[in-house]
C-alpha cells in the first residue's frame, strides 16, 4: 500500500531518509515537467528541479501542514524554475517552450484529440503563443490536476484571477482551433 505524502513527510522528519527518496520518486516527473515548462530548456529544468528538492529536504521541518506537501513542493519548484528562467533571459539564451510538454487539446465538448496527430500539433502551436505565465497556469490545471486554489498558492496569485485567466485562455484556444488557426504554422 502506498503511503500518503503526510506519512512520508512525518517519516522523514522522524529520521527515515528513505521516505524523502520516495517523495522524490513520486514527484520527480511532475516537478521536472513544471520546471521544463518554465525554463524551456532541459538542462535548466533539471537544475531547477534538483534545487527544488534540495530546498524541500533542507526546510521540510518548516512545513506546517505535512498533508500539503505537494502544493508546497510545487511552490518551491515554481520559484526555482522562475529563477532559472530569469537567469536564462539575462544570459540571452531564449528558447521556445518544448512542444512535447504542452497539454493535449480537447474540443468544445471536451472530447480528446489525443489520437489525431495533426490536431494535437495545431493545438500545441496555438498554446505556445499564449503568454508564458498563463500557459504555466493552464498546464498546472489541465496537466498536473491542481485546483485553482492550489495554483493560486503555488504562483502567489488570487485563485479567482487564475481561474478567470485560465478559462479565458481555454475559450480563446478552442475558438482559434475551431476557426482553423494553427494549421501548418
Amino acid at each position: 500500500m502506498d503511503r500518503t505524502d503526510e506519512q512520508l513527510v512525518l517519516g522523514y522528519l522522524a529520521g527515515d531518509e528513505v521516505c524523502f527518496e520516495m517523495l522524490i520518486r513520486r514527484y520527480q516527473g511532475p516537478i521536472l515537467r513544471l520546471t521544463r515548462r518554465l525554463t524551456g530548456d532541459a538542462g535548466l529544468a533539471e537544475d531547477a528541479a534538483q534545487d527544488a528538492f534540495l530546498v524541500a529536504a533542507r526546510s521540510l521541518e518548516t512545513l506546517e501542514e505535512p498533508g500539503k506537501f505537494r502544493a508546497w513542493l510545487y511552490r518551491i519548484a515554481q520559484r526555482k524554475g522562475t529563477l532559472h528562467m530569469n537567469r536564462r533571459r539575462r544570459d540571452r539564451l531564449t528558447k521556445s517552450l518544448p512542444q512535447d510538454e504542452l497539454p493535449d487539446p480537447v474540443t468544445e465538448t471536451g472530447q480528446s484529440l489525443r489520437h489525431e496527430p495533426e490536431s494535437v500539433s495545431r493545438f500545441r502551436r496555438l498554446l505556445s503563443r499564449v503568454h508564458a505565465e498563463v500557459r504555466n497556469w493552464f498546464s498546472l490545471k489541465f496537466v498536473d490536476g491542481f485546483t485553482y486554489v492550489e495554483i493560486g498558492g503555488i504562483v502567489g496569485v488570487n485563485p479567482a484571477t487564475v481561474r478567470k485567466r485560465v478559462q479565458r485562455a481555454k475559450a480563446d484556444l478552442i475558438a482559434r482551433y475551431n476557426r482553423g488557426e494553427g494549421i501548418g504554422t
